[in-house]
């Protein structure tokens, strides 16, 4: 049982991290302009 309790922490800590690293990867944050121009399609 112990064995399951360290491989449960450290499954959960890899994933936390991964996640961690994630963020950002798509370029820098930004908040949208508060001008925004509607645009119709079609």
């Amino acid at each position: 049982m112990q064995t399951l309790n360290k491989m449960a922490r450290l499954a959960a800590v890899v994933f936390l991290l991964s996640i961690i690293s994630a963020c950002g990867q798509k370029g820098d944050l930004y908040l949208p302009d508060s001008s925004v121009s509607q645009v119709s399609a079609g």
